[in-house]
């Protein structure tokens, strides 16, 4: 299952990166695909840029509060 998350988060799609992943990168990347609702959990939570976002494992996910829906859609 690790494994096939781990492949899920590399063919994420991708957003060029300005100034070495800002938080606008995040914003736009999540705004691709209709969370940026969720940008401001995860800069609470220090997630600044999108490879740090694909760091995360669906338990990162849940402990920061965020249903299954969009755990999927984020894994």
């Amino acid at each position: 299952l690790q494994h096939q998350q781990h492949q899920q988060r590399r063919q994420a799609p991708q957003v060029s990166t300005v100034a070495g992943g800002d938080r606008g990168d995040l914003g736009a990347f999540l705004a691709a695909a209709s969370l940026d609702k969720h940008l401001r959990v995860l800069q609470d939570h220090e997630i600044d840029s999108v490879e740090s976002l694909r760091l995360l494992t669906e338990s990162d996910y849940k402990e920061m509060g965020f249903s299954i829906g969009v755990r999927r859609r984020l894994l």
